[in-house]
């Protein structure tokens, strides 16, 4: 067999980072489904979502999480294979967080273990409300939770909040935007309120501060 031969190679598109890939790949591919699911394995219907739609919850999401002050920390990954723990992965590399996946299925002394050392500040997390409320009482540098979905932990946030609350965000800052002349990008404004939001191709976040009369 010959393995020195010529063959022709395939185009590839730079990528400059992470974030340009997750959006270039929803110009790219708008109408193709970037992840199917179900909710319970019995469910009869695959619940699809295209690429757009994807980008757009990894946005909303990570928006919020720049919002909660998640950039440059590091962040737990714990639960379920899900569309929460997709859409975790992704935002939290996104950010530029540090991502730290645990297995669920460790023992509650062995996630606090891995969280106490790596020094979670943050933690995402599944169906396992139970192990989480105990790891919270182990491990003194979790500072937020955040569940796929509902959670029963007093205090802790959602990712569907998450999601609505970085796409208000988002509207809010481009509405902004557009009222000023381009000289102040990236917008530092005297401001009582603060918001943190992806705006660029790149998902580059930028810091708007609201002028209250």
């Amino acid at each position: 067999m010959n393995l020195h031969r010529n063959y022709p190679l395939y185009e590839v598109e730079p990528m400059t980072d992470f974030r340009s890939m997750i959006e270039r790949s929803a110009e790219k591919y708008r109408e193709r489904v970037a992840i199917s699911y179900r909710k319970k394995p019995t469910d009869a219907e695959a619940i699809r979502k295209t690429y757009p739609e994807l980008r757009d919850n990894v946005v909303g999401l990570g928006t919020s999480l720049i919002h909660m002050g998640c950039r440059d920390k590091k962040v737990a990954i714990i639960g379920e294979n899900s569309y929460g723990w997709a859409l975790s992965y992704l935002a939290t590399l996104a950010i530029g967080a540090v991502n730290i996946p645990v297995d669920k299925e460790l023992p509650v002394a062995d996630m606090a273990g891995i969280l106490n050392t790596a020094g979670c500040q943050v933690v995402l997390y599944g169906h396992i409300d139970g192990k989480i409320a105990e790891v919270q009482k182990l491990v003194p540098s979790i500072e937020s939770l955040v569940a796929f979905e509902a959670s029963g932990i007093e205090g802790a946030r959602t990712i569907p909040a998450l999601i609505e609350e970085g796409h208000a965000l988002t509207t809010s800052a481009r509405s902004i935007r557009k009222t000023l002349p381009p000289s102040c990008s990236p917008l530092v404004l005297r401001a009582r309120e603060r918001a943190l939001c992806f705006l660029s191709i790149t998902f580059a976040p930028i810091s708007i501060r609201r002028s209250i009369p």
